[in-house]
């Protein structure tokens, strides 16, 4: 047991048994310490308190168990990129924009998100590497061209900005039943007999 388990539990004990008046006289208190306290006082006090709060953590435990083996759910954790959502699309069509963009401002001919030539195979081989890196090859420059991070950097930070403003039901809609169930968790509805089938 550490120095600060031991120490919080000391703590907690003293003031646990300063009110239950195993204390006769707060003046002779410091911190919840009878300061004229012997250490073998001290550690039946410490001792007492202790076990009130075992008893009182054991019946929170049995508690929280009866809730779980009920089904209860009583956290959730998620990522929502392709857990939830359905959003690689999104990044595609963020992808789009940004190299649609950047060519019509280099070439006369102008081209728009849809007619870009750029393939969703393309896309997902790119995404090995970083944001930067990845469009700053889309637009055909090598990493040793002297303005490969530079263009990079710009087209990432214009990404990121799309990549926020094109979310839809389209571009990252949610997988099927995911909505009905976040709904359900919203009001308290939902428990693990639900997404499992079983309980446990």
């Amino acid at each position: 047991m550490s120095l600060k388990v031991v120490a919080s539990a000391i703590v907690l004990s003293a003031a646990s048994v300063t009110v239950e008046g195993f204390l006769s006289s707060s003046r002779d208190v410091m911190t919840g310490i009878n300061v004229k306290s012997s250490p073998s006082s001290l550690i039946h006090q410490t001792s007492l308190a202790s076990t009130a709060s075992s008893t009182s953590s054991s019946a929170s435990s049995t508690s929280n168990a009866e809730e779980a083996s009920a089904g209860a759910v009583r956290g959730i954790i998620f990522d929502i990129d392709g857990t939830l959502a359905d959003s690689w699309n999104l990044g595609f069509q963020a992808t789009l924009t940004v190299l649609a963009k950047y060519h019509n401002e280099n070439n006369e001919e102008p081209l728009t998100a849809e007619t870009y030539p750029l393939t969703s195979e393309e896309y997902h081989y790119g995404c090995r590497y970083t944001t930067p890196e990845r469009l700053a090859r889309h637009v055909g420059l090598d990493p040793d061209h002297p303005s490969f991070e530079s263009v990079g950097e710009d087209l990432g930070a214009q990404f990121d900005d799309y990549y926020v403003q094109l979310v839809d039901q389209k571009t990252a809609g949610f997988y099927d039943g995911i909505g009905a169930m976040l709904v359900k968790l919203h009001c308290g509805e939902m428990s693990r007999t639900d997404s499992t089938g079983e309980s446990g």
